[in-house]
């Protein structure tokens, strides 16, 4: 790969589209971190539910970190991009650099997760990545066309054997994600489980007590009350909870060494405070997010595990079930379903 080659015989040349995006982006990107920031700690001043904790927080910043991948994205794109018989010349502000046919190995378009900028990445004969050239280029899809015509027409099967190569972590990666989700799904279903089972347990089985009062704290919100009591059953169990209380409670009980508790004997851990304790805001509580979010994260855990034989196995899948002809093209992207004909 030298540095300043010069590419005879161009077939095409393209060059950066203009950066004034760059800015808007970076602007954009500070902006919603800023949102992000100070939604945040509203939350925690304010005491919202989980969900607009979320929207106040966690959506902004998810915002602001698309916004500045494609401002980085962006101000790393070169300048110009040459592609001709011999190769392809990259040419940035600080350099220039040619790479032959021979040294690249494959090309692929590439979606980003945040933003869903495009780039065509170029992998060298032993699959790793060397170069990548991002949308913010001009004629994007002619260049990107250019170069896997280019790499399609070289002798050799190297484009095919790196092709399976990335396939193949793909394949990896896809299990993997699949297995984390089914995961995820199995434990946001026992931790539905086992809280509906608790909060049945304390209103059909919990029994009066007194618990000693270790400590009364305020939370970092400086508005937050919370009561750290320990329950000690006749039997000599010992559980520590933490809980939050409202502040009329919390003063009350300021120079109390017990306090009244609502416990089940036969799992002492399950107890609530008898007055003043504050639920606890959760979404799973309700049945359609408590159920629904495992059944979701399952259904896609099934799906990227399903799918990952078969994209080790090859670029595509072509079948025909029960009158319904399937097609998914993994280099492309695309899946296709579509009813066969009555004369099929």
């Amino acid at each position: 790969m030298d540095e300043a080659h010069s590419l005879p015989e161009a077939e095409g040349i393209f060059f950066k589209k203009p950066s004034g995006a760059l800015w808007l982006l970076l602007i954009a990107g500070i902006v919603a971190f800023t949102w992000a920031v100070l939604g945040f700690i509203a939350a925690l001043v304010l005491r919202v539910n989980f969900l607009t904790l979320h929207l106040l927080s966690t959506l902004p910043a998810m915002m602001g970190t698309a916004a500045l991948a494609a401002a980085w994205s962006i101000a790393r794109a070169p300048e110009e991009v040459g592609v001709g018989a011999q190769g392809v010349r990259i040419a940035s502000r600080r350099a220039s650099r040619f790479y032959s046919w021979e040294e690249i190995g494959w090309s692929n378009i590439h979606t980003q997760a945040m933003g869903g900028h495009r780039c065509v990445k170029l992998y060298d004969t032993r699959g790793r990545t060397f170069a990548k050239l991002s949308d913010a280029i001009g004629d994007f899809d002619d260049m990107a066309k250019l170069i896997a015509k280019r790499i399609a027409a070289k002798e050799g099967d190297t484009a095919d054997r790196v092709r399976r190569i990335k396939k193949k972590q793909q394949a990896v990666l896809m299990g993997c994600m699949g297995l984390l989700f089914l995961a995820l799904a199995i434990g946001l279903l026992w931790d539905t489980s086992n809280k509906r089972r608790e909060n049945e347990l304390l209103q059909t089985a919990a029994v009066a007590g007194e618990a000693q009062i270790e400590e009364r704290l305020v939370a970092p919100d400086r508005v937050t009350t919370r009561l750290i009591y320990r329950m000690t059953t006749p039997e000599g169990v010992s559980v520590s909870r933490n809980a939050e209380v409202i502040r009329p409670v919390w003063e009350a009980l300021a120079r109390s060494k017990t306090v009244a508790v609502l416990y089940v004997p036969d799992e002492p851990s399950i107890s609530r405070l008898a007055a003043g304790e504050v639920p606890p805001e959760d979404l799973s509580d309700n049945p359609v997010i408590g159920y629904g979010l495992p059944a979701v994260a399952g259904v896609m855990g099934l799906i990227f595990v399903g799918l990952s034989p078969f994209v080790w196995c090859g670029p595509s899948i072509r079948r025909q079930w029960l009158g319904w002809n399937i097609w998914i093209d993994f280099n492309l992207g695309k899946v296709s379903i579509n009813r066969l004909s009555a004369d099929r």
